[in-house]
């Protein structure tokens, strides 16, 4: 009776220390940047993962809870894309949304999951002309919204990347004017107020052509510290060979610094929402998968949504989209060493 008894113990003993140790979040290691690479504090590491859609967005629809993150999270993936578009940030107020955020990251971070947080604007930010009312903003703001940002998140590693400014454009002249050595000091200040607060976390920057060129680092390189580069390469950013037209735009530049594809996707020409740059096919899914891959080129697919384009999933059931959500779904699957 008594061998039994402490037999018992022991499995229950043993049953505890196995569940508490399931709802531990795994422990993550700071980011950091050497050469052209990402670090870990031990080794170097290349990310793939998703754009997640605006939790503001998701909060007003009914839908921003922890089973969005797990079923991401199913997607054999290392990180997620939190967007903040300033239309939400400034609906929901500064102290709920930092409060809705805190707890995505948290839900990330308990699939190991490492988070960017985006900026998500679109236009000019020199002269504040912007693409669509959702993505109004001023400079003061934005520095205000990274001030907050650096000042939350310093402490945590798994927030790994902050991705200044999401999609610089000028619309061919339709949104003002601003040249690289502009938007160069517009970053700086950025960093500037950033640094005041976080030394460590990795920044993420973006080039023009809605984050798509990275040409003019050839005339004006910065030489920032601890930074990496966006590019969104979407398949019709370049005609075919594409590969040949990624190196010329943008692929140069992870000889030397590290590169992210915070957006790539494609969708077939007779989907709903199938729109100029973003439609392809299967084709595009592999060859992009595959430059990534042979430059060391980190990526976050664009978008993990039944409503925002392209789309990666059907409905709210998380039932995968046909073309781009079943094609990636099954490309992450392969690569087992993102994890």
């Amino acid at each position: 009776m008594k061998t039994y008894s402490l037999l018992l113990l022991v499995a229950i003993t043993l049953t505890q220390c196995g569940n508490k140790k399931n709802q531990e979040p795994l422990s993550l290691s700071n980011i950091g940047v050497s050469g052209n690479q990402f670090m870990t504090n031990t080794d170097t590491i290349t990310f793939q993962g998703l754009c997640l859609e605006d939790l503001g967005e998701l909060d007003e629809l009914g839908h921003w809870n922890k089973n969005y993150i797990d079923q991401a999270a199913k997607w054999n993936i290392n990180i997620v894309r939190f967007p903040v578009h300033p239309k939400h940030w400034k609906r929901l107020g500064k102290e709920k949304y930092l409060e809705e955020l805190n707890k995505g990251v948290a839900w990330a971070k308990e699939h190991h999951l490492y988070s960017i947080i985006d900026w998500h604007v679109i236009g000019n930010m020199k002269d504040e002309k912007w693409q669509h009312p959702m993505y109004e903003t001023t400079l003061e703001e934005t520095l205000d919204f990274w001030a907050t940002m650096a000042n939350t998140f310093k402490d945590e590693p798994a927030v790994a990347f902050y991705e200044l400014y999401n999609e610089p454009t000028t619309f061919s002249g339709a949104l003002g004017e601003m040249s690289w050595a502009e938007l160069i000091g517009i970053y700086k200040q950025i960093l500037d107020t950033v640094r005041v607060y976080d030394s460590s976390t990795v920044a993420l920057l973006a080039g023009f052509n809605w984050a798509y060129d990275l040409r003019d680092l050839q005339t004006l390189d910065p030489q920032l510290t601890n930074v990496g580069y966006v590019s969104h390469p979407y398949p019709q950013k370049s005609e075919q060979p594409w590969a040949k037209n990624w190196d010329e735009v943008f692929g140069f530049v992870a000889k030397n610094h590290p590169v992210f594809a915070t957006e790539f996707g494609f969708a077939y020409p007779d989907q709903v929402g199938a729109h100029i740059p973003v439609i392809s096919d299967d084709t595009y899914g592999q060859e992009v998968l595959d430059y990534f891959k042979t430059r060391n080129i980190s990526y976050t697919l664009w978008v993990f949504s039944w409503h925002w384009y392209p789309t990666l999933l059907k409905d709210s059931t998380y039932t995968l989209e046909k073309g781009q959500g079943e094609f990636f779904y099954q490309q992450f699957a392969k690569n087992k060493g993102r994890r």
